[in-house]
């Protein structure tokens, strides 16, 4: 392709499969790392980095949700950041990768309380 290869961006951690998918298909992969909060032990978007690494080369967008390595689910407004970034890409494709969306076990809200009466 003129002007070299097209990208397919993913958010880092990532599924390394994705990689050589992308190279398979002649494209680079651009990982957009995630920002982590060691007091909460999360991850989050990074609007910002993810708005640096689209651009006229970016052929594709790899979402994946349940994340897969770290379990993340994306919040509401990560969605709607997500989704206003690629209005602003119209010849972006996105890719959602949802093999674990039956996969989000939360806690019950009384866990707590539970692992405080536990003799173990």
């Amino acid at each position: 392709a003129a002007g070299g290869p097209l990208e397919v961006v993913a958010l880092e951690p990532f599924f390394e499969l994705y990689r050589s998918q992308a190279e398979g298909l002649g494209a680079v992969l651009r990982s957009v790392p995630m920002s982590f909060d060691p007091a909460t032990h999360a991850f989050s978007l990074d609007v910002q980095a993810l708005a640096r690494a689209l651009g006229p080369r970016t052929a594709a967008l790899i979402v994946n949700s349940p994340h897969n390595p770290t379990g993340k689910v994306f919040e509401a407004w990560e969605m709607r950041a997500i989704a206003d970034l690629v209005r602003q890409h119209p010849d972006l494709c996105v890719i959602s990768d949802e093999v674990y969306k039956f996969m989000v076990y939360d806690p019950p809200e009384d866990a707590d309380e539970a692992d405080a009466d536990s003799p173990v």
